[in-house]
């Protein structure tokens, strides 16, 4: 059985001020090479595209095709610069191809110099008036991006196609999957925004997820009291209230109404997946010229808050693991790696528990009353454990519901609870870094995979959290996934619950 590399690239316009029409939906099933990095770490997933030079899009409406060339309002000339008032060499080709028409002409007949002059005017204008249309891609569209292989069935005599180019293109163009053809397999594997576009040959676009509108989106200068919401009450004012230009003028006006201001209102925001109890109260919060994106990265340094998007969900919360991607009716579910099959190469390393010294440096911040009880302050608990002669990790806890109840030696104890906890997640025999397989199977940050090796049975099994992904996708290169490796499961129930509670 045969395997084809297939990509399906959609790009939606957006409107802005000077194109305010633009709602064309264009679909691209070539690519040179995909690159897409995505972790609950980094806040903000990222996309890097290359397309080949000689390439076309359809428009989703009128099916026009748009050569890769024409996809610029000044499309570049052949040393990458663009001309002046010009659409690169298109009009000096058509100047000296008319000039060349005159000569000829003005030696037969003086209507043949008329018809040439014609022709020069004609040229001029079309070039410019192609030059001035509106360009198919701009940063701020919205991308969605899937790859995948398309494999073929045994070989019947019944297959109509004879080659496995056109029986794919057909599949991706027309959504139909022909049973005596080639299947394709396509995953969702970045959704976001065009940030910059290198209008060079070949063309590269740079993207970013829903995190980008969050960039854009500013926060009105205000103070938002603390309440039993947390820091998603105060999420959930933002993403209603961010400031939009009143002057329908403002460059930005349209791209922020249209398209940021709508977007925001689909966003829900997710504390540990639905599932978690854990208080996220920041107090009284002020913001003061950020926009939301700075204000979730300054909680993530102050409280250990993560962010980050799944399409339209933001979660926000201590809690980056969901037990539901790693387990099914509550048992262990994970993907397997074999380092003999389907492991290409790695970076890991094996280490035993005994080899690694870590200790931990745990603080929290809860509520407290003061001595006439009318007035609540917060006080800093903290507690040191583990090998403190070795690494030590600092590391926020969110303080229990029920905290402004307890004494400081009460608060102290359930914090080295915590902490004992998450110290056995670091400490473990097995393995530490990342891999890299195919491109499938479809693995997500967040999700499990399971590692074995049947040369060395000693480093057989352990069942591992994914911090991390990076795809490569190219003609070159093929489909690679990187997988960043993070804590190791441990197989009982308890332990799975421990993480769904934000541990």
């Amino acid at each position: 059985m045969s395997l084809i590399l297939i990509s399906k690239i959609v790009i939606t316009q957006q409107p802005t001020n000077a194109y305010p029409d633009r709602s064309e939906v264009y679909t691209l099933t070539t690519v040179n090479s995909c690159e897409i990095e995505s972790s609950w770490m980094n806040l903000t997933s990222t996309a890097h595209l290359v397309f080949p030079k000689n390439i076309y899009v359809k428009s989703s409406t009128d099916k026009r095709a748009w050569k890769l060339q024409s996809m610029y309002i000044t499309p570049p000339a052949d040393d990458g610069t663009i001309a002046a008032g010009t659409s690169g060499n298109k009009i000096a080709d058509a100047i000296d191809a008319a000039n060349n028409a005159v000569s000829n002409a003005l030696t037969t007949a003086v209507s043949g110099v008329n018809s040439a002059i014609n022709k020069v005017v004609n040229t001029l204008t079309n070039t410019n008036t192609a030059a001035t249309q509106t360009p198919i891609f701009l940063r701020g569209d919205k991308i969605t991006i899937s790859l995948g292989y398309a494999y073929q069935p045994p070989a019947s005599s019944s297959n109509p196609f004879t080659s496995v180019a056109d029986q794919v293109r057909t599949m991706i163009d027309n959504g139909v999957v022909n049973s005596d053809g080639y299947v394709p397999v396509l995953n969702p594997e970045f959704e976001g925004y065009i940030t910059k576009i290198n209008p060079r040959m070949p063309l590269e676009i740079w993207c970013e997820d829903n995190m980008w509108l969050l960039k854009q989106a500013q926060c009105p200068n205000m103070t938002f009291p603390a309440d039993e919401k947390g820091a998603q009450g105060v999420l959930s004012s933002l993403l209603k209230s961010i400031i939009t230009p009143k002057d329908p003028d403002d460059p930005n006006y349209t791209y922020i109404t249209e398209t940021i201001v709508k977007a925001l209102k689909n966003f829900k925001i997710q504390n540990g997946f639905g599932t978690s109890t854990i208080p996220t109260n920041i107090g009284d919060f002020t913001t003061q010229n950020q926009t939301i994106a700075q204000v979730l990265d300054s909680w993530r340094n102050d409280y250990k808050l993560e962010c980050f998007f799944r399409g339209n969900d933001l979660y926000l919360s201590p809690i980056v693991y969901n037990p539901t991607d790693f387990t099914i009716n509550g048992q262990l579910s994970s993907f397997v790696y074999d380092f003999q099959n389907n492991i290409i190469s790695d970076d890991l390393t094996y280490l035993r528990s005994d080899d690694l010294r870590v200790g931990i440096h745990a603080y929290s911040v809860y509520p407290t009353k003061t001595g006439d009880q009318n007035i609540t302050q917060s006080v800093r608990a903290e507690v040191t454990i583990g090998d403190t002669d070795g690494e030590l990790r600092t590391q926020y806890f969110w303080p229990p519901s029920n905290a402004i109840q307890l004494t400081q030696q009460q608060v102290e104890a359930q914090l080295t609870t915590q902490a004992m906890l998450y110290l056995n997640k670091l400490k473990y025999d097995g393995w530490q870094g990342s891999f890299i397989s195919f491109g499938l199977p479809f693995v997500r940050h967040g999700q499990a995979v399971t590692l074995k090796d049947a040369v060395i049975p000693e480093r057989n099994g352990g069942t591992y959290l994914v911090k991390s992904v990076k795809v490569n996708f190219s003609v070159d290169g093929g489909f690679r996934r990187e997988i960043g490796l993070h804590f190791k499961l441990n197989t009982d129930s308890d332990s799975l619950q421990s993480y769904q509670n934000g541990l």
